[in-house]
Order: structure tokens, then sequence, then C-alpha cells
């Protein structure tokens, strides 16, 4: 965002969230919702329909991540509700989530959708991600300056790669749920 501010580069379009904050000091144009998604072993991935799924289930997640706090308050809702708490186990490294549900050391882990779909096409046969667990809950934006020349040409070309199908394709290609670039 500094580079963006100083005019060192023109635009942003990377893993940055739209937040209040970024708003204020640039103008941002949606492009996909992000939010955490379950990956199991296939059987097990369709079989998961909803949050609930997850109560009485071994989840691993990255330690101090935004998953694990989306874990753990659906744990404590799982208990609120009169069913088993979520065993959640915090791994230093995305990959070591990996290992544990592959290893048989976890039921379940939770990454945001974007890398979870990576890591279902990494593990094929292994890992499926199981859509419909969570909801997103951030959007990600493509980053301008404040009121700047460029800002309304991006928006109007994200429009209408998202009309003609071009966005959708490439959920498809690269395993997404193309539910998460419904933005406009």
């Amino acid at each position: 965002m500094p580079g963006l501010q100083t005019g060192r580069c023109d635009v942003i379009f990377g893993g940055l969230y739209m937040s209040e904050e970024r708003l204020q000091i640039a103008d941002a144009s949606a492009i996909m919702n992000a939010g955490p998604a379950a990956l199991a072993a296939p059987d097990l991935a369709a079989k998961l329909k909803e949050g609930a799924d997850l109560c009485g289930l071994k989840v691993a997640t990255q330690a101090a991540s935004s998953n694990t706090v989306s874990v753990l308050k659906l744990s404590d809702q799982c208990v609120a509700d009169g069913k088993e708490a979520i065993t959640n186990t915090e791994y230093p490294k995305t990959a070591e989530t990996v290992l544990a549900v592959i290893n048989g050391k976890a039921d379940v882990l939770v990454e945001t959708n974007v890398a979870a779909a990576y890591m279902a096409t990494q593990n094929e046969g292994l890992l499926a991600v199981a859509n419909g667990v969570f909801d997103p809950d951030t959007t990600f934006g493509v980053f301008t300056p404040k009121d700047g020349v460029l800002s309304a040409a991006i928006a109007d070309a994200l429009r209408a790669l998202y009309d003609d199908g071009t966005f959708a394709k490439i959920a498809a290609e690269y395993n997404l749920d193309a539910s998460i670039l419904d933005v406009y």
C-alpha cells in the first residue's frame, strides 16, 4: 500500500482484502470472496456440508491464523448446541496441516479457500475441498490510488471479465468454487 500511495506502482493486484482502513486511502474493485475452507479425505469431504458437521472431529489449522479463530468459534457453537467440541491442533506450517490429515492425525484441515483449492490439486485423491462448510468472510480487491485515473477503467474491466465468463473459466482451471466470484 505504501508503494501505491507514493506512486511506485499504479495498481496492486494481489491478495489484499478490502478493509475500511484501506478504502480510506485507496480505491478498490472487488474481485473475489475468500474465507476458510475445509479439506479432508474425499469420502469425508463429500459428507461435510455445514460447519456443524465438524463438531466432534479433529481439525488442523496453521498456528495463529484467522482460520484457527474460525474453528475455535465454531467449536464453541458446537458445545452451545449440545454437540461435541472440535479438537483443534495448530501447526507452525501449512504443509504440516496437510500431512496431519493425510497421515490420519486430523480428520480435516481448515485453510483459506484459495489455498485449499491448490492443496487439493496438489494432493489429488488424498484431499478434497468440502464446499459450503464456511461462508467467505473477506473480499479481495484490486487497488488503485484514491480517486485515481485508472480506478474506473479497472473496475469496468474486472466487471467485463466477470460478465463474459472469463473469471469463471479461470476459477474452474484452478479448482476454485465459482461462487467466490459473486462480488457484483
